[in-house]
């Protein structure tokens, strides 16, 4: 089944976010823990997704659960540049595990 955008929220995706020089914010709320991503790096990850997306393709590193992800936009005003603590995409890397089973014909 597809998933719908909810009633009330605008289309903004991680493009425009990009262009106007926002952050996007992913916070678990369970845990309170909270990192903070420029959303270049997650639009190469993930595609141009619009907010209300981007909440389920993270997992909580504390406790490990999905459901308690929210996402929300961040502008970045003056003093605010250099303390604000960023994710940064490094590199990309891609595992392939193979695993076998014997078995009988």
């Amino acid at each position: 089944m597809p998933i719908r955008m909810p009633r009330g929220l605008p289309e903004y995706p991680l493009s425009k976010a990009h262009a106007n020089g926002m952050l996007v914010k992913v916070s678990c709320q369970l845990c309170g823990i909270t990192h903070r991503y420029r959303p270049g790096d997650l639009l190469a990850l993930l595609g141009d997704l619009p907010l209300w997306e981007i909440a389920g393709h993270f997992r909580c590193e504390k406790c490990e659960r999905k459901d308690y992800m929210h996402a929300d936009w961040q502008t970045v005003q003056g003093a605010d540049i250099k303390t604000i603590r960023i994710r940064r995409l490094v590199r990309v890397r891609v595992v392939r595990v193979f695993e076998w089973e014997d078995g009988t014909l």
